[in-house]
């Protein structure tokens, strides 16, 4: 019985949500398992029992436990979001450092400026582009609504450009890029969260790995006047 089981013990942890092929590969293994010949079909404490009868609980087991790899992330840190500050290098399919952030004004109608260096460590590539970069301004004031500034919006939050792009950087290429956002509506003690997906689509054109993403916060003061960053 022991031998039988030794197997689930080999099963690599994975990430349903981050990896589908993987867990249809887990799935199939499970199966194989489950269709080889057992060297005992009796048990000992009950004769007329054989081992074929409790493969299903075999199978719950494993499925237990491949569900159990994804519950254990999502109660501590996800190693799928990673989080920083100006400065940060934040690694997550590559290595990725904001070196500079800076808002023109502390105003309903201001610019963000945000430097790039980012870094390919993915064997297969990255597109990098403005759809890769989400904004998000929360008010210090809890009363009011969180806003979020997209490339692709079209409600006047879509001012989110970049100076360079790439459609497939490379393993050890690096980019140099600066990312703009205009009309940034900001006030005194409001949190800015400059989101960055890394591969925002599977290659099949679903959102697979939309929860892998990097995140700079940082904080608006006006005290802040060096270099007009307004941030800290």
């Amino acid at each position: 019985m022991s031998n039988e089981t030794n197997w689930l013990k080999d099963l690599p942890p994975f990430q349903p949500d981050e990896d589908p092929q993987r867990a249809e590969r887990v799935q199939t293994r499970v199966l194989q398992k489950l269709d080889e010949p057992v060297e005992s079909e009796e048990i000992a404490m009950k004769p007329k029992m054989t081992f074929h009868r409790i493969r299903p609980l075999i199978f719950a087991a494993a499925a237990v436990a491949v569900a159990g790899s994804s519950l254990l992330v999502g109660c501590g840190e996800d190693e799928y979001q990673k989080t920083g500050k100006i400065g940060s290098t934040l690694k997550l399919m590559g290595a990725f450092k904001l070196e500079s952030a800076s808002l023109n004004s502390v105003s309903s109608s201001s610019t963000l400026t945000c430097k790039f260096n980012l870094k390919g460590t993915s064997k297969l590539g990255l597109p990098i582009g403005p759809a890769n970069f989400q904004v998000e301004v929360t008010p210090k004031d809890s009363s009011k609504t969180v806003t979020t500034y997209h490339a692709n919006n079209t409600d006047g939050t879509g001012g989110v450009s970049l100076s360079k792009s790439d459609n497939y950087l490379e393993k050890d290429e690096t980019l140099e890029t600066e990312l703009k956002v205009t009309n940034i509506s900001v006030a005194d003690g409001d949190t800015i969260q400059v989101k960055f997906w890394p591969r925002p689509q599977a290659s099949e054109g679903t959102q697979a790995y939309t929860r892998a993403f990097c995140t700079w916060k940082m904080t608006v003061d006006s005290t802040v006047t060096t270099g007009n960053t307004y941030l800290k």
